[in-house]
C-alpha cells in the first residue's frame, strides 16, 4: 500500500535545514554589528612605555576598551553560532568529518577572540591607579600575546574558510561567488605566510585581503544563505 507523504512530515523534514539558514543568517548580522566595536584604541609601545604612560592610557580608553571586550564576546557567540550552523548545511551535503572541523575551528577562532579582548581590555577590570609600577607594565607587556594568537589562528580559521568553500562548489550549498571569494581568502593567507621568509609588497597585500577577507567572509556567508533561504520560502 502506498503512503502519501502529508505536509506536516515535508515541512518536519525541511525545518533542520531552514533552520541551520536561519542561524547563520543571523549570527552574520550579529558579527557584522560587533565588528564595529572591536578595534582597540592605539596602545603604547610596549618596549617604550613608562607606567605613567600606560596609566594614562588606561584611564583615556575606558569606554573604547568596553565597548572592544563586549563586541569581542558577541562576536565570540556569533562565530560559534555560525560554525555551528555551517557544521549543519556541511553534514547534510555527506561530509560530517568536514563538519566537525567546522565546529572545532569555530570553537578555537572564539576562543581566540575572547582571549584577545581578555588581554587589550584588561584595564576595563584592572584598576591602573591602584597598581604598582613593575605590575602595570607586566601586563602591558603581555598585551602583543593576543596579537600573536590572532596570528597563529588566522591559517587555521582560513583553512576551515578554504574547506567550506570547496565543498561548496561542489555541493552548492553557498552560491559560487562566494565559494570562489573563500578560496581566494584562504589562498591570499597561504600567500602572505611566506612573509615569515621574505616580506614584499605581495605578501603584505595578501596578508591585509587574509585579515579583511575573514572580517567579511562571515557577512557574505550569512547574506548568501539568507538569500537562499527567501527563495526557497518563495518556492
Amino acid at each position: 500500500m502506498d503512503t502519501a507523504t502529508s505536509p506536516t512530515t515535508t515541512a518536519t523534514a525541511a525545518h533542520p535545514r531552514r533552520g541551520a539558514h536561519l542561524t547563520a543568517a543571523v549570527a552574520g548580522l550579529v558579527w557584522l554589528a560587533a565588528a564595529f566595536g572591536s578595534f582597540t584604541p592605539e596602545a603604547p609601545d610596549a618596549a617604550t612605555a613608562t607606567a605613567d604612560l600606560v596609566r594614562a592610557y588606561a584611564a583615556d580608553s575606558q569606554a573604547a576598551l568596553g565597548i572592544n571586550a563586549l563586541s569581542s564576546i558577541v562576536s565570540a557567540v556569533a562565530l560559534l553560532a555560525l560554525t555551528a550552523a555551517l557544521g549543519q548545511i556541511v553534514e547534510r551535503a555527506s561530509h560530517p568529518t568536514a563538519s566537525r572541523f567546522v565546529g572545532a575551528v569555530g570553537a578555537v577562532a572564539a576562543v581566540q577572540l575572547l582571549l584577545f579582548a581578555g588581554l587589550y581590555s584588561v584595564w576595563v577590570l584592572a584598576d591602573a591607579s591602584r597598581m604598582s609600577d613593575e605590575a602595570v607594565l607586566a601586563l602591558h607587556h603581555i598585551t602583543p600575546i593576543g596579537a600573536a594568537t590572532h596570528a597563529f589562528v588566522l591559517p587555521v580559521t582560513l583553512s576551515m574558510v578554504a574547506v567550506v568553500s570547496w565543498l561548496a562548489l561542489r555541493a552548492r550549498f553557498l552560491s559560487r561567488p562566494v565559494a570562489l571569494l573563500g578560496l581566494a581568502i584562504a589562498a591570499a593567507e597561504g600567500v602572505s605566510m611566506a612573509s615569515v621568509v621574505i616580506s614584499s609588497p605581495v605578501t603584505d597585500t595578501a596578508m591585509y585581503v587574509a585579515i579583511f577577507g575573514w572580517l567579511l567572509w562571515p557577512v557574505l556567508v550569512a547574506a548568501d544563505l539568507a538569500i537562499k533561504l527567501a527563495r526557497r520560502r518563495v518556492d
